[in-house]
């Protein structure tokens, strides 16, 4: 995942380049299960596992902690009825607010899919759609801070006068960039205001976690990312970095 390279101007300039709507397609809800992209398993699993763990949960409740749209769930939920995996516990005005538990054989199910995996959460997105969404927000080449956006981040730090034209033409390289000294010297504190300019005020799109050959790897961590305030409807698994 990478920062969001951007100035507000260079911004709007990247938006109206052509990646905006092939991303926003990615970000499009699934409203069919096979939309999801991954494996059904996957799927089935994190249903169970949350009707085991909280006992009963309507299709609204499972689209919350999945992050995804009710009805690609419902379609699913009905199947696993007519398995007799899953039964009604409370109906209610329409069948979103349905409240469903897990039968015997739905529990017992349940417990194997803890055995494979401990992992309750979002439904994650393939890893080949996240390798699309990086590329789509990777800025490389397209952004180019100024000389006065440089000076501007870095200006609480007492630095040499012309730092800034050393580390300006790296930051506008659009690749890797190798900070290094003896400890203490400012580093980190350099790298996190470089962040700062690359970052903008600008979220950027990432899952909270992706499905690798049939296992789940999570991506978002609440500890070192955050979430934007307007979390948008978007493609199951993402959410937005403010960084």
């Amino acid at each position: 995942m990478t920062d969001q390279m951007q100035s507000a101007t260079a911004a709007q300039a990247y938006r109206e380049e052509p990646q905006g709507p092939v991303l926003t397609d990615l970000l499009r809800p699934a409203l069919e299960p096979q939309e999801l992209g991954i494996p059904i398993g996957i799927v089935y699993d994190l249903v169970l596992k949350i009707l085991f763990n909280e006992g009963e949960a309507s299709l609204r409740r499972l689209g919350d902690v999945m992050k995804t749209h009710p009805q690609a769930i419902d379609k699913l939920v009905e199947q696993m009825q007519q398995e007799h995996l899953v039964e009604i516990a409370r109906a209610g005005a329409g069948r979103f607010t349905y409240v469903f538990r897990l039968t015997d054989a739905g529990a017992s199910r349940a417990r194997d899919a803890f055995d494979r995996s401990q992992y309750v959460g979002p439904a994650p997105i393939p890893i080949t759609v996240y390798n699309q969404s990086v590329l789509m927000q990777s800025l490389s080449g397209n952004m180019k801070v100024t000389p006065d956006e440089v000076k501007a981040a870095l200006s609480h730090l007492i630095l040499p006068d012309t730092f800034h034209r050393s580390i300006g033409p790296a930051i506008n390289g659009g690749t890797s960039l190798f900070l290094y000294g003896p400890p203490g010297n400012g580093k980190t504190t350099v790298a996190e205001a470089i962040g700062g300019i690359l970052t903008g005020s600008e979220p950027i799109f990432m899952p909270y976690a992706v499905a690798v050959g049939g296992y789940i790897i999570t991506v978002f961590d609440p500890i070192i990312h955050k979430l934007a305030e307007t979390d948008p409807k978007s493609h199951p698994g993402l959410c937005r970095d403010t960084r």
